[in-house]
């Protein structure tokens, strides 16, 4: 007869083994053995001084998905070391980059498939935006774009909208979908620019926000006005080339982005996994 497997016990039996993985390829101490999840206390003290060695506090949602407490609760004010070093010992990745030509299909089969969600839409439009050392016309640009939770992390579904180069033109098959990148928190972003030149990574795009999105958005998830204004005139996001590296982009933001990351992820918590899973926002 085939054994029903309980949902939760299965996540905490996932999440152990995956913490003692994370140990062994970290230096941490690996947590004891246990019939029970671990714990947030127990899971924070095997942490260490180094960036993005800690472990990731552990909340069981309602529908049984595990999720992680935000990475960019772990960065320092600014980074210190080697820049040469600037992204040894990072985990903060929190989010995962797709790319689809139809972005509502796309967030639609994976919730059917793996249950995530519930997503949130809005189009992304931009101030000004720089491609490989370019400014280019992105006055009839816009991305349509969801974010939903997805276990321990956040997806971003894009379907861009005009033909300026972007790091979908470059990556992807525009009528296809697929992988794009994954989400990074770093710092500072001048410094990461700045790291990035030190280690002669490649620069595909800067793009700086659309205040007036911007402060719809930051109104909906419940940020900080004021903070979204003095960030207007700084880089939302870069993307940057690793492919050489691990093959594959990286979108690097700040803290800023920890208020609608927040918001995604709480989503899930009290979610019956079905109900009114598509949410506009800032749109």
């Amino acid at each position: 007869m085939k054994k029903t497997v309980d949902r939760r016990e299965f996540l905490a039996v996932g999440t152990t083994a995956a913490l003692m993985g994370a140990a062994a390829l970290t230096g941490c101490a690996a947590p004891a053995a246990s019939d029970e999840a671990p714990s947030g206390e127990d899971l924070a003290a095997t942490g260490t001084e180094k960036p993005g060695a800690e472990m990731r506090e552990v909340t069981v949602t309602a529908a049984g998905d595990v999720v992680n407490t935000n990475a960019a609760d772990r960065l320092q004010s600014t980074y210190e070391g080697d820049l040469k070093d600037y992204f040894k010992g990072r985990d903060f990745v929190h989010q995962i980059g797709f790319y689809a030509p139809d972005w509502k299909a796309f967030a639609q089969n994976h919730h059917d498939l793996f249950g995530s969600g519930p997503f949130y839409h809005t189009t992304n439009t931009f101030g000004r935006l720089i491609y490989r050392g370019e400014e280019v016309d992105c006055s009839d640009l816009k991305f349509e774009a969801c974010y939903g939770g997805w276990g321990s992390h956040t997806i971003e579904v894009v379907q861009q909208v005009g033909d300026a180069p972007t790091m979908f033109t470059e990556y992807n098959d525009m009528e296809a979908m697929g992988l794009n990148h994954v989400h990074v928190f770093v710092e500072d972003m001048e410094q990461a620019l700045e790291a990035c030149e030190v280690l002669d990574i490649p620069v595909i795009t800067i793009g700086y926000s659309d205040l007036e999105k911007s402060l719809e958005k930051a109104r909906a998830a419940g940020a900080d006005e004021e903070e979204v204004r003095a960030r207007a005139s700084k880089p939302a996001f870069v993307v940057i080339d690793m492919r050489e590296q691990f093959g594959a982009m990286v979108q690097l933001v700040t803290e800023g982005a920890t208020a609608f990351h927040d918001l995604v992820i709480g989503s899930m918590v009290d979610w019956d996994g079905e109900t009114d899973l598509f949410r506009e926002i800032g749109a």
